[in-house]
C-alpha cells in the first residue's frame, strides 16, 4: 500500500519530468529558429534585428519555470 509520502514523491517526480520536457521542447524550437536564421538569404538582417530586440523569455521557458517552482512549493523540494 502506498503512503502519503510515496504519493507526494511520485507526483513531484512527474512535475519535474514535465518541466524537463517543456525545457527540451523550448530548446529545440530555439535551436531550429537559430539555424533557420543562419541559412536564410537575409541572415545578416535577421541576426541584427534579433540582437536589437534583446533576449526575451519564451513561453516554454516561462512554463517550465512555473512548473518547477510550483512543484517545489507544493511538494517541499
Amino acid at each position: 500500500m502506498r503512503t502519503g509520502a510515496d504519493l507526494v514523491q511520485t507526483q513531484s517526480a512527474s512535475v519535474t519530468r514535465a518541466g524537463d520536457a517543456v525545457k527540451r521542447a523550448a530548446l529545440r524550437s530555439n535551436l531550429r529558429a537559430l539555424a533557420d536564421m543562419f541559412i536564410d538569404p537575409q541572415s545578416v538582417e535577421l541576426i541584427r534585428n534579433a540582437n536589437n530586440r534583446g533576449a526575451g523569455i519564451g513561453v516554454g521557458d516561462a512554463l517550465g519555470r512555473s512548473v518547477a517552482e510550483a512543484g517545489g512549493t507544493l511538494y517541499g523540494h
